[in-house]
């Protein structure tokens, strides 16, 4: 058996909102049990009555056990001296010498 983290996408007709997802991880024998076993999971999860599980997307299934770090991404709030690929030295968090304004720089000669 290996561990398997899947994550499902809900089709319009069963979720809140556009884009809603079901995300989880389990011990599988194959990458297809995997699957399968997570769109139980989904279903069993939630009141959705008599569904057929395939309705649920595949839209990634990695190996190993993953945790879902996306609510502390939503909490950060970059600033473009955090991006160097797209980059605007007049922002006035700029540090001077900062690489991605060094590259902006070098690109302009």
């Amino acid at each position: 058996m290996a561990q398997y983290s899947v994550l499902l996408l809900y089709p319009d007709s069963l979720s809140a909102y556009a884009g809603e997802t079901f995300f989880t991880s389990m011990d599988a024998d194959t990458p297809q049990e995997a699957v399968n076993l997570a769109r139980w999971e989904c279903l069993d999860a939630n009141t959705f009555g008599d569904r057929d599980p395939n309705d649920l997307r595949l839209l990634l299934l990695i190996e190993g056990q993953h945790a879902d770090l996306a609510h502390l991404a939503q909490e950060a709030t970059p600033t473009p001296e955090e991006n160097p690929y797209d980059h605007d030295s007049s922002y006035s968090g700029c540090r001077e010498g900062c690489e991605a304004c060094a590259w902006e720089a070098e690109r302009n000669v």
